[in-house]
C-alpha cells in the first residue's frame, strides 16, 4: 500500500501486460511514432466471456502525452501469453488503418496549440 498525507493506493491488479511498438513506414517517415498496447485483466468480466481487457494508445517526435485510440474487451478463459499476444498484435495491426495518419497529425497539431498556447501564458519560462 502507497500512501500520502490525503491519499491510500491499493494496487488491485498485478497482471499488467504493456508493449511499445515503434511505428515506421513512408506516411510517418518523419516522425518517430510508438503504439502501446496495456492489457489487464477485465473487471467487469462475467464468468468466461472477455476476461481481458486491451487499451491503445500512441505517442510522436517525443511528446510525452500519449492519445488514447481504443479500449475493448477480449479474449476467452485460460489463454496462454503467446495466445493474449497474438490477439493484441491483431488488435494494434488493425488500428493502422487509413485514419491513423489522420490521428497523428491532429495529435501534433493539438501538442503544438497547447506549446503555443503554454508560451503565450508563461513567456518567461524555458
Amino acid at each position: 500500500m502507497l500512501y500520502n498525507s490525503r491519499y491510500r493506493l491499493t494496487p488491485e491488479d498485478n497482471e499488467i501486460y504493456c508493449k511499445r511498438f515503434k511505428v515506421s513506414g513512408p506516411d510517418v517517415k518523419d516522425h518517430h511514432v510508438y503504439v502501446y498496447a496495456e492489457c489487464s485483466k477485465n473487471q467487469k468480466s462475467h464468468a468466461n466471456s472477455s476476461p481481458y481487457y486491451l487499451e491503445i494508445f500512441f505517442s510522436a517526435d517525443n511528446y510525452p502525452d500519449r492519445e488514447f485510440v481504443v479500449g475493448l474487451p477480449f479474449g476467452h478463459a485460460d489463454m496462454s501469453k503467446e495466445e493474449i499476444e497474438h490477439e493484441i498484435s491483431v488488435y494494434v495491426r488493425s488500428q493502422l488503418d487509413g485514419t491513423f495518419l489522420s490521428l497523428i497529425q491532429n495529435y501534433l497539431k493539438k501538442e503544438h496549440l497547447m506549446e503555443e498556447w503554454l508560451a503565450s501564458q508563461y513567456p518567461h519560462e524555458p
